[in-house]
Formats: structure tokens, sequence, C-alpha cells
């Protein structure tokens, strides 16, 4: 069997503005990285609402001034049919499902719904996260994990079929860190 190339890759980015650190984080490394390595690739970021839309086409330019020329933006209200090789949702869940394209969801790990605490606030939370894995595994093609025990947990709590799990580890980026000589509090930590 022939597998088709993939040049493009929808991207739900929803959080892009919100989540500097961690899942937003990985998917700026991936959009500044990946052209290096593919530079034939090009992207549709699908953002919340059309005013997120410049904010985002910034942040992209911070990164790289190449990415603009190779990323469009659209709302998520685009996303069900928009054209593209792959769809990719990298926060853990799929919120709007692709209907044109293979899905793939990267699930980072699920404690979200295994928190034991028996408030009946955080029992409709741990129920919902359920609700949204569960959606998110039958929605997706190939589902991406950061490590060997979350893949295990998926097999173990879902049911996920191994051959659709792929354990991509994620990768050193270039962020400094401080020199530690420069103004230490008295307990030693870097202010």
């Amino acid at each position: 069997m022939v597998r088709p190339v993939v040049t493009h890759i929808g991207i739900e980015a929803s959080k892009l503005l919100t989540e500097r650190r961690g899942i937003g984080r990985y998917v700026r490394n991936l959009l500044l990285h990946l052209p290096r390595l593919r530079p034939e690739l090009r992207f549709t970021l699908f953002v919340r609402r059309s005013r997120d839309i410049e904010p985002v086409r910034v942040q992209l330019n911070e990164l790289s001034a190449r990415l603009n020329s190779i990323c469009d933006i659209r709302t998520l209200a685009h996303l069900p049919e928009w054209d593209v090789d792959v769809m990719w949702y990298p926060w853990n869940w799929v919120r709007r499902a692709s209907r044109r394209a293979p899905m793939v969801a990267t699930i980072h790990d699920i404690a979200p719904m295994l928190q034991l605490d028996h408030r009946w606030w955080k029992i409709g939370k741990r129920l919902k996260h359920r609700r949204r894995y569960a959606s998110t595994i039958r929605h997706a093609d190939l589902i991406m994990t950061n490590s060997s025990f979350t893949a295990r947990e998926l097999v173990e709590k879902f049911g996920v079929p191994p051959s659709t799990l792929r354990v991509t580890l994620f990768a050193a980026d270039d962020l400094s860190a401080p020199d530690s000589t420069h103004n230490p509090d008295p307990r030693g930590r870097v202010q």
C-alpha cells in the first residue's frame, strides 16, 4: 500500500495564544522545526475566533518570519470541511472533528480523568474528561502519546488498539537556562 505524501497539515490551534508553556510550547516548537525538516510542508491553523487570527500571525512572526508564508489561519468553524492532508489535534482531545481528513490526536496523559477526588464537582469533571477522551479515541485515526506509560494507560483504560498508538518522545528545545550567578537569593535560587 502506497501512503500519500503529507504536505498540508491542519492544526487545531485554539489554545495557541493562551498556553505559553506546556502543550503550547510543544506546538510552537513543532511549527518552527518541522518546515526545516520538510520544507514543502504548509499548515492551516484553526483558532477560536476571527479576532485571534492577527495575534496568532504576530506569534508566528516572532518564531520565524517564514511561518506566516506557509501558514493559513482560519476559525474553528472552517475546520470540519477544510481540505488538508491530515488534521492534528495537540490538546488531548478532538473538539471539532474533520470530515475530510484523517485525524491525529496527541494525548499527553489521562491524569485529569483518573484523579481520585470524591467531591461532587470533581466527579462531574472526571466524567466530562472521560467523555472527551472516549470521543477523541473514537474519532482519531492515530493517537500520539509522549510516553509509553500513557500509551499503556490508553490500552488498559480505554481499550485503544496498540496499532493506532505512536509514542513520540519530546525533544529538548532551545530554551536557555538562566545564569546561576545572576542575582541569587539567600536560599541560592535564581531570581
